[in-house]
């Protein structure tokens, strides 16, 4: 496990050169591990083939070496440059040496994702790479009709090859795929929060956090959709704070701010569940019953009433009370929207002038 360990470690170094991306880096020197690894796996297969196998792998080890070296000095693309570089030599050699019918040429292949999703790269380059690997492709394969491979390797040893070149090209095929598949997510996630955090600072009040006009009314469209689609009754209450003049007044405008902060606080609680909750303008609220009739929100606001009643707010070595009047209204389809509000508001003004803290329906 300490190996394991260690070798995170070694591979999420950190950088030496200023501004520069630590994943593609990393990316990098995944890549540079795996070659190299490959071609000690070929010294150990190949140890009969001659010296001059045997050194050929080695100087591939040492380039694949140098460029994770690299890796922790140098900027991306250059190493990204100089690992495309080793790999091209090390397919077209290995070809040449051996057998291009092991597969090893098809590792050229995701160099081609590996630049093409870097942003740093011109297109022009990222085009002619492309070129240059489907060019190489072509001539390894047509080349091996006009000479014969310096190692012929036994038919086991071909089997093997074969093999171990097709696990290395895929893995690193799904690790560049995995690293930009969690590149784009990690951006697209925070695209779609920050549009959503948009979203609802949009359709939100400033002060209290509650759904702002805009947004309520978006809500009872809705709802005014569902009563005639699955006949889903709601109804709208309009309601305000009863002498809150007096509480700017006597405490201060910010003692007021608290008292609206705090007393939406107990609205999102309340409706949680039940429907929602909007500033409709200064201290007045405005209050949607989710597939409620008007009995059964008489109830609700009943108990929201006593609640708001006993409730404290307590601003500095003040404590503050409220009463709060509300007018209620069950949706009527025929009158809409705007009609079923302004009986609502017409109730809260008859609990004005009934005394007030009451639920007029």
């Amino acid at each position: 496990m300490s190996i394991f360990k260690d070798m995170n470690n070694l591979l999420n170094q950190e950088i030496t050169a200023e501004n520069e991306s630590k994943e593609m880096t990393v990316l990098v020197r995944i890549l540079s591990v795996l070659d190299a690894v490959l071609a000690m796996i070929y010294a150990a297969v190949y140890p009969n083939h001659g010296l001059s196998a045997v050194l050929f792998f080695v100087i591939v080890l040492a380039a694949n070496i140098g460029v994770l070296i690299a890796t922790y000095h140098l900027r991306s693309y250059v190493t990204t440059t100089m690992h495309c570089l080793v790999l091209c030599g090390f397919v077209t050699f290995f070809c040449f040496l051996f057998d291009n019918k092991l597969g090893l040429q098809y590792a050229i292949l995701p160099l081609i994702p590996l630049v093409y999703y870097r942003v740093d790269f011109p297109r022009w380059i990222k085009s002619l790479i492309a070129i240059c690997c489907c060019a190489l492709l072509c001539f390894l394969g047509v080349s091996s009709y006009f000479y014969t491979p310096a190692v012929l390797p036994s038919k086991n040893i071909m089997i093997v090859s074969v093999c171990v070149n097709a696990v290395v090209v895929t893995l690193k095929l799904v690790i560049i795929s995995l690293y930009y598949y969690r590149k784009f997510a990690a951006g697209e996630s925070k695209i779609v929060a920050y549009s959503k955090k948009l979203e609802q600072l949009a359709g939100a009040d400033a002060l209290t956090g509650l759904s702002n006009r805009r947004s309520i009314e978006d809500h009872l469209h809705m709802m005014a959709d569902k009563y005639t689609t699955q006949d889903q009754p709601f109804s709208v209450c309009i309601c305000d704070i009863d002498f809150f003049k007096v509480v700017n007044d006597t405490y201060g405008h910010d003692a007021g701010d608290y008292v609206l902060t705090g007393l939406a606080t107990i609205f999102k609680d309340f409706m949680a569940g039940k429907g929602k909750a909007a500033r409709w303008g200064g201290e007045e609220f405005l209050l949607v019953f989710d597939k409620m009739n008007g009995d059964e929100a008489f109830v609700e606001l009943s108990r929201l009433k006593n609640q708001i009643e006993k409730s404290e707010f307590h601003y500095k070595s003040t404590t503050i009370r409220i009463t709060m009047t509300f007018g209620l209204e069950e949706f009527d389809y025929y009158a809409g929207i705007q009609a079923t509000i302004a009986q609502a508001d017409e109730k809260l003004y008859q609990g004005k002038k009934q005394g007030r803290n009451c639920v007029v329906y």
